[in-house]
C-alpha cells in the first residue's frame, strides 16, 4: 500500500540511484557498477534459497499436517470425558472446558491452511489438498460438540443398564481411533482400521433398537427420548465423517 502511494520508496528507483551515482563517488564506470549491483542481489536470492530450502525447510503443508494431527489428538482426549457425562451428567462449564482447545487448533488450521494454498504454485511436488482435510475435521468438531449437549444428563435410569456399557464402549474405541488416526497422520501412513469401532457404534444402535421394540422407548420423557436419537445422530455422523478422514489421510500418506 505505501509503494503504491509512495512510488519512489519501490526497489527500482533506488537501485537505479546506487547504479547512477555509486560510480562517481567510487570513480568506477556504470557497467562495473551495475554488474556488481546485479551480483550482490544474485548473491542474496542464492543465499536466500539455501536457506529456505537446506537450513530452514519449512513447508506450510508440513506445518498443517501436524496441526491436523494435534487436532485429532485433542478430540481424542475430548471424546471420554464427553461420554462419561452420559453415566453421571456433564455441566456446560465441563463440556466447554473439554473442547475450547480443539476450536482454537482448527482456527490455527484454517491459517495454515490457508498459507499452504498460496504457497503450491511454489512447489514441484504434488500436494495433498488441505481444504478436505480441514472441513473434515471442523465437522468432527461438530459432532462433539451435539455429543457434549446430549451428555449434560446422564442416561434414563429405565435404560441406563442397557446403553451404559455399549456408549462406553464407543467412548473407548473412539478415543483409540482418534489418536492412531493422528498418529499416522504424522508418520504419513494411510488411516488405521476403523473395524473395532464400527463394531462398537453397531453395538450400540442396536441396543437403542431392541429398547424400542420391546417398548421401553415409549416410557421415557419426550426430552430423554429426544437426548437418546440425538446421541445416536451425532454417532452415526461421527462414522460417516470418520469415513472421510480415510479418505483424507489416504491422500496425505507419503505425501506434503
Amino acid at each position: 500500500m505505501r509503494r503504491a502511494l509512495h512510488p519512489w520508496l519501490s526497489v527500482g528507483p533506488i537501485t537505479a540511484a546506487i547504479v547512477v551515482l555509486l560510480p562517481q563517488m567510487m570513480h568506477t564506470s556504470p557497467i562495473d557498477s551495475a554488474t556488481e549491483r546485479v551480483s550482490e542481489v544474485l548473491l542474496g536470492g542464492v543465499a536466500g534459497l539455501f536457506v529456505s530450502f537446506v537450513l530452514v525447510p519449512w513447508s506450510a503443508f508440513q506445518h498443517t499436517r501436524e496441526v491436523a494431527a494435534q487436532s485429532l489428538e485433542r478430540m481424542a482426549k475430548a471424546v471420554p470425558g464427553l461420554i462419561a457425562g452420559f453415566e453421571l451428567g456433564l455441566s456446560d462449564a465441563e463440556a466447554h472446558r473439554l473442547q475450547d482447545g480443539i476450536g482454537q487448533q482448527l482456527r490455527e488450521l484454517s491459517l495454515i491452511a490457508a498459507e499452504a494454498e498460496r504457497e503450491r504454485p511454489l512447489r514441484m511436488a504434488a500436494d495433498p489438498l488441505t481444504g478436505p482435510l480441514f472441513r473434515t475435521l471442523l465437522r468432527l468438531r461438530h459432532d462433539l460438540v451435539i455429543l457434549g449437549r446430549a451428555a449434560r444428563l446422564p442416561l434414563p435410569a429405565s435404560v441406563k443398564a442397557s446403553l451404559q456399557p455399549p456408549l462406553m464402549t464407543v467412548g473407548e474405541e473412539m478415543g483409540g481411533h482418534l489418536q492412531a488416526c493422528a498418529a499416522a497422520l504424522m508418520s504419513k501412513r494411510g488411516a488405521p482400521p476403523r473395524a473395532s469401532l464400527d463394531a462398537a457404534l453397531t453395538r450400540y444402535a442396536a441396543e437403542i433398537e431392541t429398547l424400542r421394540q420391546a417398548g421401553q422407548l415409549r416410557k421415557l420423557r419426550i426430552d430423554d427420548v429426544e437426548r437418546l436419537y440425538a446421541t445416536g445422530f451425532a454417532l452415526e455422523q461421527t462414522r460417516m465423517n470418520l469415513i472421510d478422514l480415510d479418505r483424507c489421510m489416504d491422500e496425505w500418506a507419503h505425501r506434503g
